[in-house]
């Protein structure tokens, strides 16, 4: 933050690192290749009384992009995530240059 890091490195690896064979799912934080074709964004979605929020950063290039709707019906569906994805994927390519 303004320059400064706030974890070490080793620390934001940890979070990063996925915690079984099965999953992409380290502590609190996932890498996801199916939102933008040929890139690997870290991050994590949420839904809560009206809410679907989306945090996720690319650190190849250092950009993060947190996007937060409301509105909407508690629990993700299929629609909702394709959603999620397109406001992700526009977000993307509005700021990554």
């Amino acid at each position: 933050y303004a320059g400064k890091q706030i974890i070490s490195a080793s620390s934001e690896k940890e979070m990063r690192t996925p915690r079984n064979a099965q999953s992409k799912y380290g502590l609190a934080l996932l890498e996801n290749t199916d939102i933008i074709p040929g890139v690997t964004l870290v991050g994590h979605t949420g839904d809560a009384y009206g809410l679907y929020s989306n945090m996720y950063f690319d650190p190849a290039i250092g950009l993060g992009i947190v996007a937060i709707t409301n509105g909407c019906v508690s629990g993700f569906d299929g629609d909702d995530l394709e959603f999620s994805k397109e406001v992700v994927s526009y977000l993307y390519a509005a700021f990554k240059e």
